[in-house]
């Protein structure tokens, strides 16, 4: 479809933050995703879904609602062995699109070896109604070793 820049996608994301109070996220959804760049050096691609949004917060009852997402990401080849990432998503709750979850990514990729690389991020999650008087973003600095099969 479309050239192969169209694509359908299905996944279940799950997300746990105790600075949040939140026990468990787990958002299985469907969706469609459209590559807008395809190239070696450059893809960037954005993506919209439908599914569910199951939530537990601590001292609370769980809750189910319908949801959408929505997401974009980037890899941009700066050199034969290092990229920029980039990735940012959104999760909103059908019965109320006010609370939602916002997720933001970007980092560099650089390979160690022929089948590891090393990925410095920086990401913030973001609730725009976190229980009680929480705060509504956490941020965190991850290097993560990606080995590849």
């Amino acid at each position: 479809l479309g050239g192969g820049r169209l694509f359908g996608f299905g996944e279940v994301r799950f997300q746990r933050d105790v600075f949040k109070d939140l026990d468990r996220l787990i958002a299985p959804t469907v969706g469609l995703g459209y590559r807008l760049v395809d190239r070696a050096d450059l893809k960037f691609t954005v993506d919209g879904g439908i599914g569910l949004a199951l939530e537990k917060l601590t001292g609370l009852d769980s809750t189910t609602s319908g949801a959408f997402s929505a997401g974009e990401s980037l890899s941009w080849k700066i050199s034969k062995s290092a990229s920029v990432v980039h990735v940012a998503r959104g999760l909103w709750k059908m019965d109320d699109v006010g609370d939602a979850y916002y997720h933001l990514e970007v980092g560099i990729l650089t390979s160690l070896a022929s089948r590891f690389d090393l990925r410095l991020s920086f990401i913030d999650d973001y609730k725009t109604r976190p229980p009680g008087n929480k705060k509504k973003n956490d941020t965190a600095v991850l290097a993560t070793v990606v080995f590849k099969i």
